[in-house]
């Protein structure tokens, strides 16, 4: 599994907390991981929930159907099986350094003056540099936020076209946000997984 996200209110001049990405959100994506080895791109879909702190549910639709459920305590990553007579899999840990999650909390509070990363605009493009302790945190160099003008107008960050997280190993994930739902329902138990039967688990 491959694997995003929280801004704020852009004025030409000064960024307001608390209005660039809401506490929760719902949202389909289009996921393109381009591999540091060949070049080559490997695209997938589904669909991304989150949740201020820490909470996320990630389930990709296409090509495959994983899924990687985490809160505070524990996180799930669920491999269905390829054939019903099969077994699925499913890998419980204690609740893990996912680097969306990490990178959606990171911007909770905005990008100015922000202790995890330094921010530059550069025309179309918003880049979020962290911290030598943040990057060995989450695994992430740095977020870049393409718009489709002027970055420092863009007042919210479903508003920027794509997203790309830069992992330290050279990975690239760009992310593309649709159907973005800013008060989303979630059940308490919706950042749970619920183990299906004739499932192998394990623990790490």
């Amino acid at each position: 599994m491959k694997t995003l996200i929280a801004l704020f209110c852009f004025l030409p001049i000064m960024v307001y907390a608390k209005s660039f990405v809401p506490a929760s959100f719902s949202a389909q994506f289009e996921e393109t991981l381009i591999s540091k080895a060949t070049g080559k791109e490997k695209k997938s879909s589904g669909k991304i929930d989150y949740k201020f702190p820490s909470h996320i549910r990630y389930e990709e639709k296409s090509p495959g159907s994983t899924v990687f459920v985490s809160n505070n305590q524990k996180s799930w990553y669920y491999k269905p099986p390829f054939i019903e007579t099969e077994q699925g899999e499913v890998t419980v840990s204690k609740a893990s350094k996912f680097p969306m999650t990490k990178f959606l909390d990171s911007i909770q509070n905005g990008v100015e003056n922000s202790k995890l990363f330094t921010h530059k605009y550069s025309g179309k493009e918003l880049r979020l540099t962290f911290t030598p302790a943040m990057q060995k945190d989450s695994s992430l160099k740095e977020v870049i936020l393409l718009a489709a003008s002027d970055a420092k107008v863009v007042e919210k960050m479903n508003n920027f076209e794509k997203i790309t997280l830069v992992y330290l190993d050279g990975r690239q994930v760009t992310l593309k946000f649709t159907d973005f739902n800013e008060k989303p329902v979630f059940t308490n138990d919706h950042f749970e997984f619920k183990v299906p039967p004739k499932t192998k688990v394990s623990t790490n």
